[in-house]
């Protein structure tokens, strides 16, 4: 029997976990009406002519035996395109429910990468052709597990030196980072200054008083005795 709803999201997270590939992007579910798939179900390239006009498709998965599809898109955008568009619609001469699936709580690695991307856009006021091209070969340092914590610092050293033209060092770089390079620090890049030490002296001990004089002892009179 076919699985549906959250157990078969849960079965297909949880065998995307024995991948090396993490969670990319953002996962279509379609599911068929009308009792067991026929043929056309399995075929990839039916899904491929049916959801393809909506944007880059990362992944295609149907599990065996079941009426239900993955296909994995690179934006999240274009997801939300393709669920807006054909859900409710036929698909193989059934209807068909196509929806954003739920990832299974506590699975695979997560990683957010579009609002880091957009937060050092605005911050380094980067065009939409660099933006493009960050998300893209983030996604590829994800898989090849770069330190992305490293890589977003390295990279926010250098775009704060080339403050005229961001987007520019960006495209320029984009072949390096897609490769798994490290970025590396920027040398022009200024650290940090430590709060300077503020040295106390130590507290002077009061002055010691002078030395009185001793007074001189008036000399007796030996005619007086």
């Amino acid at each position: 029997d076919a699985m549906n709803g959250p157990n078969q999201d849960a079965a297909f997270w949880g065998a995307r976990g024995a991948h090396l590939r993490c969670d990319l992007g953002t996962v279509v579910l379609a599911t068929l009406g009308g009792g067991p798939p026929p043929a056309e179900w399995r075929r990839k390239t039916s899904f491929q002519a049916k959801f393809g006009d909506f944007g880059q498709i990362l992944r295609i998965e149907i599990p065996e035996g079941t009426n239900h599809a993955y296909i994995e898109y690179e934006d999240r955008r274009d997801a939300d395109d393709a669920v807006a568009e054909l859900n409710g619609r036929e698909m193989c001469g059934r209807p068909l429910t196509v929806e954003i699936a739920k990832k299974k709580a506590g699975g695979s690695r997560n990683v957010d990468l579009e609002s880091r991307v957009e937060e050092t856009a605005r911050r380094y006021h980067l065009d939409d052709s660099a933006v493009v091209g960050l998300l893209s070969v983030f996604r590829e340092r994800v898989r090849l597990r770069c330190d992305l914590d490293r890589d977003f610092e390295e990279l926010g050293q250098h775009l704060a030196v080339a403050s005229n033209k961001p987007s520019a060092f960006v495209c320029k770089r984009l072949a390096d980072l897609r490769a798994g390079r490290p970025i590396g620090p920027c040398k022009f890049h200024a650290p940090t200054p430590a709060a300077p030490l503020t040295v106390v002296a130590p507290p002077r001990p009061p002055a010691a008083e002078a030395a009185k004089p001793e007074e001189p002892q008036p000399q007796r009179d030996s005619a007086s005795r």
